[in-house]
């Protein structure tokens, strides 16, 4: 086992050594920072290898941030007095268009729009306000909705229910396959492709081709799809596949989470559209999105801009960094599937998950919060820690309380892309029989 884990300790040094490399970081501390961990390697010294290779991560981080800051005024200088002025007027506004081309280009699948926001809430409500103006004539329009994540449900609900929209809330995929087939009068499905609380099964993209092919209505269907979760496995095509009425889909996913390579530079929520109706205004669509992401301040930063446009992630580097975490999850869950730790209730896990949950049977917080102290202690012991934060996607292993409506509290255990001394000893602590 030791042997595993100095290799991917030298694998990851090596991937760290790459980032800086892309962000043409030449700092001569930073320099020794990355001997010092090359000697620990060279030595065999697994023992404070994990704790080395996240102060060089945060080190690298520091420094990225550092040189891309951008040095623009957020209200910019005109170029001429009242004749020639850059593209937009204040930041709030920026027209991010390097960066949309890249993103654009580098997905398979082709959107006829692809339209960037500062967070994939914010990419959501701006979705809603397009439907909004598509349905001006009518008294009320009907969504139906199955989303998972606390936030969307929340933002449906705050949001929407005021302004002229009829809308259902479903927690049953079953019941969204269902609606979709027999619902005529709905005007926008909505559904996130992997349920966060990993419970109902993930989305079956060629299933819901199935089920529109299927419908009587012959009324063209608008559905907003959250992909976070299921980027990397999702099929946009496959939902096109010889259908004979018009479909419009909204794409939609947060760039944070998954794909800047647990660095988590900059917030980014992506849109996407695809459609098969050639009468569909999108230039029209297209304009909405960003009038509303320049009105209410949505859009990146130069800074976080300049970043993004790195080749770092737009590559297959990104397809084998989301497999990677994926497969350690899957790695984590059949390790402690059986585990006999009188303690838990329940282990969670979906494939293609990148985390999975743990349920104790006192599901309390006072519980939860013990339940990771012990682990921590344990973990210290042997000269290795997990990160305490929130999200998922990063480069070490991290473990959160998620407070849940039905079941009080739940831990998500989220491995990064790295497997150290970390992951293999939180799997002997979960596989403890007290």
């Amino acid at each position: 086992m030791e042997d595993e884990i100095l290799k991917n300790a030298r694998l990851e040094l090596e991937e760290l050594k790459q980032i800086s490399s892309y962000f043409k970081l030449d700092n001569f501390a930073l320099y020794m920072k990355i001997k010092r961990t090359e000697l620990l390697i060279q030595c065999g010294n697994i023992k404070n290898i994990d704790q080395e290779l996240r102060k060089l991560e945060k080190n690298i981080r520091k420094e990225i941030f550092k040189t891309n800051i951008s040095e623009k005024y957020k209200s910019p200088n005109k170029k001429e007095i009242w004749k020639k002025s850059t593209k937009f007027e204040y930041e709030r506004a920026l027209y991010p268009t390097l960066l949309e081309k890249k993103i654009k280009d580098s997905i398979l699948f082709s959107p006829q729009i692809l339209v960037v926001f500062h967070s994939c809430m914010s990419a959501i409500d701006a979705i809603l306000k397009v439907i909004l103006a598509l349905f001006t004539k009518k008294d009320k329009i009907y969504i139906i909705s199955l989303a998972y994540y606390f936030e969307t449900i929340s933002l449906f609900k705050i949001f929407y229910n005021i302004k002229g929209i009829k809308l259902d809330i479903l927690d049953k995929i079953l019941d969204f396959y269902n609606l979709l087939e027999n619902n005529s009068v709905a005007d926008v499905f909505f559904v996130e492709g992997m349920d966060v609380n990993l419970k109902e099964d993930s989305l079956d993209v060629k299933y819901i081709n199935s089920i529109i092919r299927k419908r009587k209505s012959n009324k063209p269907v608008i559905i907003i799809i959250d992909t976070t979760l299921i980027n990397s496995n999702f099929n946009v095509h496959e939902i096109f596949y010889k259908l004979n009425i018009n479909l419009i889909i909204f794409v939609v996913r947060s760039g944070l989470k998954l794909e800047q390579q647990g660095l988590e530079l900059a917030n980014i929520g992506i849109v996407e559209i695809y459609t098969n109706d050639s009468k569909l205004p999108l230039e029209k669509i297209k304009n909405i999105l960003i009038t509303a992401r320049t009105l209410c301040g949505t859009s990146i930063s130069h800074t976080e801009e300049k970043m993004l446009l790195s080749d770092l992630f737009f590559c297959s580097k990104t397809l084998d960094y989301i497999s990677k975490i994926e497969k350690n999850a899957e790695r984590i869950y059949t390790a402690i599937r059986d585990t006999k730790r009188k303690e838990l209730n329940l282990v969670c896990y979906k494939e293609h998950a990148p985390f999975l949950l743990l349920y104790l049977i006192e599901s309390n917080l006072e519980s939860c919060i013990n339940f990771i102290s012990r682990l921590r202690k344990y973990l210290n012991s042997r000269k290795t820690d997990v990160n305490i934060g929130t999200s998922f996607g990063f480069r070490h292993l991290r473990i959160e309380i998620i407070k849940h409506v039905s079941y009080n509290c739940i831990i998500r255990i989220s491995p990064g892309v790295y497997w150290g001394n970390d992951c293999k000893y939180l799997v002997d602590f979960l596989n403890l029989c007290e």
